[in-house]
């Protein structure tokens, strides 16, 4: 019996949302993944360099090429991770790792999930659910129901 020492891809691009509105983009990809597209797309990426696609989706279904707004950062190819600065508030916004080809095409590889940086509304609706005020009222339904339905 031969043995193989195949290992399936590990392929991955995850964000989380830091404080003070920055994201943490960070990435896993395998090499033999990248050369594999490269050799079925016969696009020749720049063997140095990542780019790292941010796009906004606030209020819409992404369907790639529909975002709000989209910015590039060129990130060298030994680094895992990356700190985007200066999110909006109220925004979502979800990340695509990939390459920009002769033609001049962003080729994405992978991408993110989506995430939502809250605005400061939402914040302090937040802090003051868990504490109610004597001037608040409790709502008036509130004595009023059973774990199955509403009755009066």
């Amino acid at each position: 019996m031969v043995q193989t020492t195949w290992k399936p891809f590990v392929n991955e691009l995850s964000a989380a949302l830091l404080p003070f509105q920055k994201a943490l983009c960070s990435w896993i990809i395998d090499e033999r993944f990248v050369a594999a597209v490269m050799e079925f797309y016969q696009k020749p990426a720049n063997e140095h360099i990542w780019d790292l696609r941010l796009y906004d989706i606030t209020g819409i279904c992404f369907d790639g090429n529909n975002a709000c707004s989209a910015q590039t950062f060129k990130i060298a190819k030994d680094h895992h991770y990356w700190i985007i600065k200066g999110l909006q508030s109220g925004h979502s916004y979800i990340f695509e790792l990939g390459f920009w080809t002769i033609t001049h095409e962003f080729f994405p590889l992978l991408r993110s999930n989506e995430i939502h940086c809250p605005s400061a509304e939402t914040g302090a609706e937040k802090l003051s659910d868990g504490v109610i005020s004597e001037d608040r009222q409790r709502p008036k339904w509130r004595g009023h129901i059973s774990t199955y339905s509403y009755y009066e």
